[in-house]
């Protein structure tokens, strides 16, 4: 039987404990009334500085875009920020401020400012803000340090030689090949129109996956987008949300629901650490397997030494090779397809170069028709007109020392060319 003692005590700490509850309830509406209204005068404040006060205030550019960061992440999401920023430009010059610290620039002086190595002087840092983290938390050598970007390209440059370039060739060749036959398949059979992205799609995913892996994706051999491939493309789109999340992360929920609506419940949110786990498991097979290849692969290996690149940075490499050198090709073989195929004068002025300096398949490679000039001057135009991958790549200034395209630029400024 418990003491009476006890039994008072235990009523009265009750008591007590039941009053501050209620004290804490009665409190707690107007606490979190106080605590938002601090929140909202500090963001009020904040955005007030940005537009009038801010040092990049001397800059033009629309009076939100110098308050939000939300413009820009949401036509990213829309994929309309290279129009944007070529309207604004239109309208005020070749700089504009996009963002309450971002700048924009459209000049060859700028270009240079912002990402030529200058000697004696450190590189403008790359904005650590804009890339996204791994999920192996590896850099890759788009973010890494300057000295491991050195040693990661000295290693990689390796596989892009033009002796490398001329072994890989027959590999190339034999996808092409395909996929010229496939195409005649599909016109035999009635069906004529064919949408020509994929097709490229498969012809640079299948030649990067055997230069890479020495395995291809049979996404030609098959006609269709393989589940690698799907998973690729949507962790590319993903970046873009991790962005506006980091920026934003109350908008978290809302861009959740916005990837549900338009790109499946979790495809998006997976496909990042899926195409990390699929393609570390087939650099690890690839690296085991002593073969020696044309591809990529194999010069890599050879040269590889104490002073190389660890295997998790060789499979973080192919990573970016399997984005960078797919979806941009296909998509730039589609834009110069489209404006070839829409100018008889200019198609049928390729046409005659081409057939003029070949007589044979057998005659066509990388040597021959880099010499053939209209051909090469249609790529070009094409990839001005159609840049595949017209994505921001910008630095982040650190120090006030910058001079970029003539204007002192403060510290802490992303600095780009759009």
């Amino acid at each position: 039987m418990a003491s009476p003692v006890y039994e008072s005590q235990s009523v009265v700490v009750g008591g007590f404990l039941a009053l501050v509850s209620r004290i804490q309830a009665r409190r707690t509406p107007s606490l979190l009334m106080f605590v938002a209204i601090k929140v909202l005068i500090y963001q009020i404040s904040r955005i007030l500085y940005n537009i009038f006060l801010h040092p990049l205030a001397r800059f033009p550019g629309p009076l939100l875009r110098s308050g939000f960061y939300i413009f820009n992440y949401w036509e990213e999401l829309r994929g309309v920020q290279a129009k944007k920023a070529l309207a604004l430009h239109d309208r005020y010059g070749p700089v504009v401020r996009i963002g309450p610290d971002s700048l924009s620039f459209n000049t060859a002086n700028a270009w240079k400012d912002i990402y030529a190595v200058k000697p004696g002087k450190p590189e403008i840092p790359k904005d650590m803000g804009f890339f996204t983290q791994n999920t192996n938390k590896v850099p890759s050598i788009l973010v890494c340090n300057h000295e491991d970007h050195v040693r990661i390209k000295r290693l990689v440059a390796h596989a892009f030689s033009d002796s490398a370039l001329r072994n890989q060739e027959p590999l190339m060749t034999k996808y092409i090949e395909l996929l010229i036959n496939q195409l005649k398949k599909k016109v035999r059979a009635g069906q004529g129109t064919q949408d020509i992205l994929s097709w490229y799609m498969f012809t640079t995913f299948d030649i990067m996956s055997d230069l890479c892996f020495a395995e291809p994706m049979n996404a030609l051999a098959i006609g269709a987008y393989q589940p690698w491939i799907v998973t690729i493309l949507n962790a590319a789109k993903n970046g873009s949300y991790v962005r506006m999340e980091r920026a934003y992360p109350l908008l978290a929920g809302v861009s959740q629901l916005y990837k549900m609506m338009f790109s499946g419940p979790s495809k998006l949110n997976t496909s990042r650490a899926e195409h990390m786990r699929y393609s570390i498991q087939k650099t690890e097979s690839r690296m085991n397997n002593s073969m020696e290849r044309n591809d990529i692969m194999t010069p890599i290996l050879q040269h590889n030494s104490e002073k190389g690149m660890s295997r998790a940075e060789i499979a973080q490499t192919l990573i970016l090779f399997m984005t960078g050198g797919t979806e941009p090709t296909a998509s730039g073989l589609s834009g110069v397809t489209y404006n070839v195929l829409h100018n008889r004068r200019v198609y049928d002025k390729l046409v005659k170069e081409v057939r003029e300096a070949f007589s044979s398949d057998s005659e066509v490679n990388n040597v021959a028709v880099n010499k053939l000039p209209y051909l090469n001057a249609c790529v070009k135009e094409s990839l001005r007109l159609y840049p595949p991958v017209p994505a921001r790549f910008p630095r982040r200034t650190a120090s006030g020392h910058e001079v970029i395209d003539g204007h002192i630029i403060p510290v802490n400024v992303s600095s780009m060319v759009d």
